[in-house]
């Protein structure tokens, strides 16, 4: 039997327990998920969603249960250990990059998967300047010629644009995309390319965690399908 891709284990997060405002975000969830799936996520606000994908990522501590990639323990490792396997795509673009950074910087700190380089500028002057602007440019044209640019002075659609090129230049294997809620803030023709983008990955092996509240998406589906309500899992079943 092949090692699953990711396995939760009685997964549950509590925030302020004890207390007259405990919060029981995600309760007793245990699920397997393999290479090459695209699962969607789906659920009302407040359903634990996102905090399920904070759990997988590590930027929210289990308050117990486990989660496993590729059949190693990750409960306990830190954030940036997890995203050497992981690559996260927000509804927000100003996460999950250096906004004080240029667009190139940011292009090139994927390259801080190999720990011997921890040198930004260094990385973005060996790096190839004109596969950043054919990846980008096929995003949003207007970013080929401004990749020297500050991510902060960047419009939120061209900090998007951005995060879909690192999604775009990220390979090296399989990983684990946590994309929550990526198209929400986007225009039809970008949200197309996330969707093309996100596919793409699912093809070539990655598994795919993909949280919508998009009616379309999920009319469209063909796949998985996970249904979070009130902390725990209602239904996952095949469309």
């Amino acid at each position: 039997m092949a090692i699953p891709a990711l396995q939760l284990q009685s997964a549950c997060k509590t925030f302020n327990a004890g207390q007259w405002n405990e919060v029981k975000a995600v309760r007793d969830v245990s699920m397997v998920f393999e290479w090459g799936e695209s699962v969607l996520v789906i659920g009302e606000n407040g359903s634990g969603k996102s905090t399920l994908l904070n759990l997988v990522d590590g930027t929210v501590d289990l308050t117990a249960g486990s989660v496993s990639m590729s059949g190693t323990d990750v409960s306990t490792w830190p954030v940036y250990r997890r995203y050497r396997h992981i690559h996260r795509v927000h509804q927000d673009p100003s996460q999950g990059m250096a906004p004080y950074g240029t667009v190139a910087e940011n292009l090139a700190v994927l390259g801080l998967e190999n720990t011997s380089l921890f040198d930004v500028d260094r990385l973005a002057d060996q790096a190839d300047m004109t596969h950043f602007a054919r990846t980008i440019a096929v995003i949003n044209p207007d970013l080929e010629t401004k990749l020297e640019r500050k991510v902060y002075l960047l419009s939120p659609g061209q900090r998007q644009a951005v995060a879909l090129a690192m999604l775009a230049l990220r390979d090296g294997g399989q990983r684990i995309l946590l994309a929550d809620e990526p198209t929400a803030a986007l225009d039809p023709r970008t949200a197309q390319t996330c969707l093309s983008l996100i596919d793409q990955k699912a093809k070539s092996g990655w598994l795919v965690l993909h949280v919508t509240h998009n009616s379309a998406i999920i009319d469209a589906n063909r796949g998985r399908v996970v249904t979070m309500c009130e902390g725990e899992v209602s239904s996952d079943v095949y469309t």
